[in-house]
């Protein structure tokens, strides 16, 4: 039987370089910056890396004998973990999104399976440290591109019911809450919110949270007391408090190059005191204010091009300025 047919999926991608631009100014900050090189990198085909709570998860791209996800401490190159996702009842299992607990020690993988029955199925399959399947929750028919775990435990997912997933207008909700057990406790965002804004580019797919190849890489990021949605597609940028209020929805205007062709999305990143950055063309801070995607002039070790992996609290893991894909730059804001 061919592939599973998976709606989005995490692709390796390459650091492009982009013409430099005007930059704004913004308030001064005292930093904290750490350069790191990984020295014995995992091997074969791989994923652009995630940073969450002080790890990287490494996404292994099909590769026999390899597992779906390799965790690192990149500070000491310890290996945490490594996962093969392995779901119930499943003939083939397909990975889609992977996050990290705030102990560290504790994963979520959202997975499709083809059942040994012909069914297909999604779930939430939850592992530990030694890559042991603990527990896990089927979720069929919700198809979660992105995953990320707040500080509380909960879980969030972003993406789409595989049922509305061509509905343009559906009020069907986008992001899903689960207890840290994979209890469902809240479904929030209309699809069409979402959906409704992507005309200009139908060949990216319809769901939400997904890469699209003109635009880039969608995202999902938590802090202490907030998630952020930013879907590349249609461009809307959702906040929403831990405890299941929108905050915000935003639809900033897009970064272009001088050509005209919009820039390209390489990460996202929200601290702990609520600052949303995203790289682009140049590394942005995102100004409320304004609503508007600012260029960081300050601090200058965040500033310039470069992609996001994420963040931990106050510090935002960027690349460095090297070239080498395992060259890392913490920026600790203070």
């Amino acid at each position: 039987m061919g592939r599973l047919r998976t709606i989005g999926i995490l692709g390796a991608a390459a650091v492009l370089l982009f013409p430099c631009i005007a930059v704004h100014g913004s308030e001064k900050r005292d930093v904290e910056t750490r350069e790191i090189r990984l020295r014995a990198p995992p091997g074969g085909r791989i994923a652009v890396p995630k940073y969450e709570y002080g790890l990287l998860v490494f996404w292994h791209l099909g590769e026999p004998g390899m597992p779906h996800f390799t965790v690192l401490d990149p500070f000491s190159e310890r290996t945490v973990a490594q996962i093969t996702a392995e779901a119930p009842e499943a003939r083939e299992t397909y990975p889609m999104a992977f996050a990290v607990f705030p102990d560290r020690r504790r994963f979520v993988v959202s997975a499709a399976t083809l059942n040994y029955s012909g069914k297909r199925s999604l779930w939430l399959l939850f592992y530990g440290a030694d890559g042991k399947l603990t527990h896990h929750q089927r979720i069929t028919p919700f198809h979660p591109s992105l995953l990320a775990v707040a500080e509380d435990g909960t879980v969030w997912g972003a993406g789409c019911n595989e049922r509305t997933v061509d509905e343009w207008n559906s009020a069907e909700p986008v992001l899903y809450q689960w207890s840290e057990d994979g209890r469902l406790l809240k479904r929030l965002l209309a699809q069409r919110d979402f959906l409704a804004r992507r005309r200009d580019y139908p060949a990216g797919g319809r769901g939400v949270g997904i890469t699209v190849r003109e635009l880039g890489m969608s995202a999902l990021a938590v802090s202490r007391d907030r998630v952020v949605l930013f879907d590349t597609g249609s461009g809307v940028l959702a906040e929403i408090s831990t405890s299941g209020g929108v905050l915000g929805m935003y639809t900033p205007p897009r970064r272009h190059l001088p050509d005209g062709k919009p820039t390209s999305s390489r990460g996202l990143a929200v601290t702990g005191d609520g600052e949303i950055y995203a790289a682009f063309d140049r590394i942005c801070r995102f100004n409320r204010a304004s609503r508007a995607w600012e260029p960081v002039e300050d601090p200058p070790a965040l500033a310039g091009m470069g992609v996001i992996f994420g963040s931990s609290d106050a510090g935002i893991l960027r690349s460095g300025e090297s070239g080498d894909r395992f060259h890392f730059r913490l920026v600790t804001m203070k």
